[in-house]
């Protein structure tokens, strides 16, 4: 699927959004899960925002290197 850099950007940009809000939010509000708790909410956060992203953008979920790659007006995925 051939993708502009804009929707990479912007998938790149709700995967880290996502990855951020519903990990930390976790670890703020449910102390009472445990390390563990914590852990697994981050894991499956981090697959799930990989999978949403992944078709468009890779998936590396890593806002700088998707700023690189429009730096150097390169191919991304």
């Amino acid at each position: 699927m051939k993708t502009t850099m804009t929707q990479r950007l912007f998938a790149e940009f709700m995967g880290t959004m996502f990855f951020v809000l519903i990990g930390c939010g976790t670890a703020i509000t449910a102390a009472s899960l445990g390390g563990l708790g914590i852990a697994l909410a981050f894991g499956l956060t981090l697959a799930a925002t990989h999978f949403m992203a992944a078709p468009v953008s890779g998936g590396h979920l890593n806002p700088a290197i998707s700023f690189f790659f429009l730096a150097h007006q390169e191919n991304g995925s």
